[in-house]
């Protein structure tokens, strides 16, 4: 980086040294997807040639795990409060293909959903107890829609919901 925050092109963007350089800086701070290097690669001002053949090149020496990738911010995303389809959602628009995001969701027991999905629902409870104008079904209308939006199914939102203190509105969970 320069000053003022503006990153410096390359001498060469067809320079595969500079380039590699590069990589390995972004690989330092961080784990990265093959297609996440790439990209990052081509912001910094490299052909997308020269990117492509270094991330994949930087692939096969095992720098980049895919696997790996995916189960570290499938453990972080389930912490998080997030359900399967958000963290495979997630996954995929970060370049990770489908067997290794199986893989990671398989490595998310049943138990630890439902006990991120009840931490979610008593937060969002909690978050909208003190509305005293909102109606029962208003209120649980609008924590199942929080909830969907996090990646949770309907079974996983049910019964979730059946372990906190909704009021009246306990007996309104679709």
């Amino acid at each position: 980086m320069t000053l003022g925050g503006r990153r410096r092109q390359p001498p060469d963007r067809d320079d595969v040294a500079a380039c590699e350089d590069a990589a390995v800086r972004i690989l330092a701070g961080a784990a990265q997807t093959e297609l996440s290097l790439r990209q990052r690669l081509e912001r910094r001002g490299f052909s997308g040639a020269t990117a492509r053949a270094v991330a994949s090149a930087m692939a096969r020496r095992g720098y980049i795990d895919d696997d790996a990738f995916a189960r570290a911010v499938t453990e972080r995303r389930v912490r998080r409060g997030h359900g399967r389809a958000l963290v495979a959602a997630q996954l995929r628009a970060r370049g990770v293909g489908e067997r290794p995001i199986a893989d990671a969701l398989e490595g998310v027991s049943r138990e630890e959903e439902m006990a991120a999905a009840r931490r979610l629902a008593e937060t969002l409870v909690e978050r909208t107890s003190g509305r005293r104008a909102d109606d029962p079904r208003r209120r649980l209308s609008g924590i199942v829609d929080a909830m969907r939006r996090r990646g949770y199914d309907m079974d996983v939102i049910r019964a979730a919901l059946r372990h906190v203190d909704l009021g009246a509105a306990a007996d309104e969970i679709p």
